[in-house]
Formats: structure tokens, sequence, C-alpha cells
């Protein structure tokens, strides 16, 4: 008995088990409270979901940016992952401001 790497559609057939057989995680946006810190959470985020993502930590899990997906109507992640964050600290932050009056 002999294997043939081309068997009628098993190239096909492998890939569709494949596609079952993946996890799809969204990452949910990031809820915090105050506006002032928004724009740091975002990043943060997009950060997080961009190196999940890259990393490829495992073959048949696969992170999504909850933005990204939230259109699309044929998708249905098997995941949900949700962070809420208390208190959220951007680190040592410095305000520099002047105010000068020029006249000519």
């Amino acid at each position: 008995m002999r294997l043939s790497p081309d068997f009628r559609d098993a190239g096909s057939l492998r890939d569709q088990a494949f596609q079952l057989g993946l996890v799809h995680v969204v990452v949910s946006e990031i809820d915090v409270r105050s506006p002032y810190f928004q724009f740091s959470a975002d990043q943060f985020r997009d950060a997080l979901v961009r190196n999940l993502e890259d990393r490829r930590i495992n073959t048949f899990v696969r992170f999504y940016d909850e933005r990204r997906v939230r259109g699309e109507k044929d998708f249905r992640p098997d995941q949900y992952m949700e962070m809420r964050f208390m208190d959220f600290i951007v680190g040592q932050t410095y305000v520099d401001r002047s105010q000068r009056k020029y006249q000519k």
C-alpha cells in the first residue's frame, strides 16, 4: 500500500479541517472610566492585539480586534476576551506649558 500525496481532494479537506479546528478569540474594547486616558487604553489594546496576532502563540488560536470583526455577519468567535481596569496609569508624564505675549 502506497500513500498518494495529492489523492483526490486531500489538500482541500486538510485545509477545511484546519479551519474547523481554529479557535477564534476576540479582544474587546478596554473599559476605562476616564476619557483622559481613553487614547492610551486604545493604544494599549492595539499593541496587545497586534502582539498576539504576530506571535502566533498557538497555530490553532487566532486573535482579532473587536472593531475589525464587528460588522462581519458570518464571523462567530469561540472566545471573547474582556479586560477591565479599575485604574490606568500611563507612567511618568511631563507637562510643559508656557505662555508668551508677542507684540510688533
